[in-house]
């Protein structure tokens, strides 16, 4: 597999590049992370065209893509987080195909299968050195050559070429951060299960028809239908429960 070098003269050349190589190239502030349009709608309408206009009238912009559903990007900030994502990804045979040299560590590139769930996350890397960065979705990531961001290798000729990050290598980058592996969240759904109703034990229906005695059948109509309603109720539906109440009727 033969490595894919590049270097760019300017950012518009760049921009051209990493459109055509598949990513979501978006303008930044010089030297931030700061997107320098509306990126919903700049995506709507993102073409050669667009970017040959913006960076025409703004050369002095960097770029940044939105990495999207079909990609994942594992963004290390130390020595320790680089091994650590180097050895999750031979455990899984899973090869960074595409690599930015970045000022504390490196991005590695993967394409997201539809069938994989993620969702990007970020840590203190002071307080934790080893933890690995995950950007995918809405999530942003700054394109060589802005600032500090330089291309460490290359052998995909486009993001169609990348490995795949399967689910599995995706849990345990998730696992060695100590979160819980994402999952998408599921809607409540009410039980169709009922509990096994009660009994209407013989005691019961002679308790039922004690109390009758004391209520008069001739009582009006709103307070004869509760009686029903209650007899209904309490002998769940039975034909005891309507034979009672046809007798307490007459």
């Amino acid at each position: 597999m033969a490595k894919l070098s590049k270097t760019f003269d300017t950012s518009l050349e760049a921009a051209l590049h990493w459109f055509s190589f598949g990513l979501k190239v978006i303008p930044l502030v010089p030297n931030s992370k700061q997107a320098a349009v509306k990126w919903n709608a700049w995506l709507e309408t993102l073409s050669i065209e667009t970017i040959q206009s913006h960076w025409s009238r703004n050369p002095s912009h960097e770029l940044a893509c939105i990495v999207g559903d079909g990609l994942i990007v594992f963004d290390t900030d130390s020595e320790a987080a680089e091994r650590a994502l180097s050895n999750i990804e031979m455990e899984h045979g899973c090869r960074p195909l595409f690599i930015v040299q970045t000022t504390r560590g490196c991005h590695h590139y993967f394409r997201r299968p539809s069938d994989a769930y993620a969702k990007s996350d970020s840590h203190d890397s002071s307080a934790h050195p080893d933890r690995i960065d995950v950007k995918t979705g809405r999530g942003m990531i700054v394109l060589p050559p802005s600032t500090g961001k330089v291309i460490k290798s290359c052998y995909a000729p486009n993001i169609g070429g990348l490995d795949e990050a399967h689910q599995a290598f995706i849990d345990d980058v998730f696992k060695h951060n100590g979160r819980q592996p994402p999952r998408p969240s599921r809607p409540y759904e009410p039980s169709t299960e009922t509990a096994d109703p009660t009994p209407v034990t013989e005691a019961k229906l002679a308790t039922l028809n004690a109390l009758l005695e004391h209520i008069s059948p001739d009582v009006g109509y709103e307070d004869w239908l509760h009686v029903l309603m209650a007899l209904f109720h309490e002998t769940q539906g039975s034909e005891d429960g309507l034979l009672m109440a046809i007798q307490w009727s007459r």
